[in-house]
């Protein structure tokens, strides 16, 4: 399922989903419980609840059960694609400049 600009408005207005993200990007690879990933970022799992679920939905963050704990890893294709749609939505569609892309 493709990131759609409703999905990055939605982003883009939650400190939450920005501060999941954020984590996420500093700690590569991380996979963790929501209980553990809410404390990392200063918060409750029922406050980060509505934001895993919807970065879920997105397929940008995913879930599996390890033993009998759910934890949550990022998928990096599907961050490397909203990270490209928020570029384009900031600085416009690519363009050519002396023979590279900018």
């Amino acid at each position: 399922m493709a990131i759609s600009k409703e999905d990055i408005a939605k982003l883009l207005t939650s400190s939450v989903a920005a501060d999941l993200l954020s984590l996420y990007h500093k700690n590569l690879g991380l996979i963790d419980t929501p209980e553990n990933v809410a404390r990392r970022i200063g918060r409750s799992r029922e406050g980060i609840e509505p934001d895993l679920k919807e970065l879920t939905r997105q397929g940008i963050l995913n879930t599996k059960q390890v033993g009998n704990l759910q934890v949550i890893f990022m998928d990096r294709d599907k961050d490397k694609q909203l990270q490209a749609m928020l570029a384009q939505l900031m600085f416009g569609p690519k363009r050519q400049v002396q023979g590279s892309e900018v």
